[in-house]
């Protein structure tokens, strides 16, 4: 698969709506994303720092090179708005939000999975590490778990502690 299935699933829906045309399907969503990135990425900075920060941060981010990824009908977006998203919660201290970009952002990429450690930190340290404290709250995590697992269930990937890849040889033969 080209993609972790979020994205083209999210293409496929809206291509539905636009009489088949999947590629202003995936542009539309794509630039639709990435707008609504900036607007959470530039709240994040400016409650972080301040408005000159925030906003040159922003024209910083646009204006790099590689920013031209984010409004191509790439996953791009999509993985920056769900892990912006996933920042704002947690700055907030909602789990259940939090942990559902988890699993959102790992629909999406592989690496988003690795937010699992943020969100677990995040709510442990929010408990001052006493395990004792550990309530019902701690289901709210639950959503984060799932992403990956819903892609590795519906595909031939299947989670494994080991590997059982077959070593591949190759021979290179000079002039």
């Amino acid at each position: 698969y080209a993609f972790f299935p979020l994205y083209p699933f999210l293409t496929k829906i809206l291509s539905v709506l636009l009489f088949g045309n999947i590629i202003f399907a995936g542009l539309l969503i794509s630039n639709f994303e990435f707008l609504i990135f900036l607007i959470i990425f530039y709240t994040v900075i400016k409650k972080e720092f301040s408005q000159n920060i925030a906003l040159t941060t922003v024209v910083t981010f646009l204006m790099f090179p590689t920013a031209f990824f984010a409004v191509s009908m790439y996953s791009e977006s999509l993985f920056l708005l769900t892990v912006s998203s996933f920042f704002y919660f947690l700055r907030q201290k909602r789990y259940l939000e939090a942990s559902i970009f988890v699993g959102l952002a790992s629909l999406t990429r592989l690496v988003g999975a690795t937010l699992i450690i943020s969100l677990l930190y995040s709510y442990f340290s929010h408990l001052k590490f006493n395990f004792r404290k550990i309530d019902s709250n701690i289901l709210l995590l639950a959503p984060a778990f799932f992403g990956f697992l819903i892609f590795a269930l519906s595909t031939s990937v299947k989670p494994s502690i080991s590997s059982n890849t077959p070593s591949i040889s190759r021979s290179y033969n000079f002039p």
